[in-house]
């Protein structure tokens, strides 16, 4: 009588985990890479996989503010238009972009920033 005997990494079990830990690898970096701020020279434009596109006209922005510590997980930049634009304003969460990227933006809207 023969058995077959097959590797540990053949077992159905382990293969169905790797792939979904890959999967999951895959998706986190597809979502991450949706996410898009582009700063032209009359308006600020936001997009993110659910959010969609967003953009507002520099002449548009009522306030544009910090929240929360600079570049911890939960720092976001706010910014809101004037409410006779009807648009919803722009959460822009930091942590996705590097510091030096961002810095010219919180300058062009004169956000104030720790040290």
């Amino acid at each position: 009588m023969e058995m077959l005997i097959r590797p540990a990494f053949w077992q159905p079990i382990l293969i169905q985990g790797t792939a979904a830990v890959m999967l999951a690898i895959a998706g986190l970096f597809f979502w991450i890479s949706r996410f898009q701020l582009v700063v032209a020279a009359d308006s600020i434009a936001y997009a993110s996989l659910f959010g969609g596109l967003r953009r507002i006209a520099i002449q548009e922005i009522q306030t544009a503010e910090l929240r929360g510590e600079f570049f911890n997980p939960i720092a976001r930049l706010e910014i809101r238009p004037y409410k006779s634009t009807r648009k919803k304003p722009i959460i822009v969460y930091l942590e996705l972009f590097r510091r030096r990227d961002i810095k010219p933006l919180l300058d062009k809207l004169g956000v104030q920033q720790p040290h």
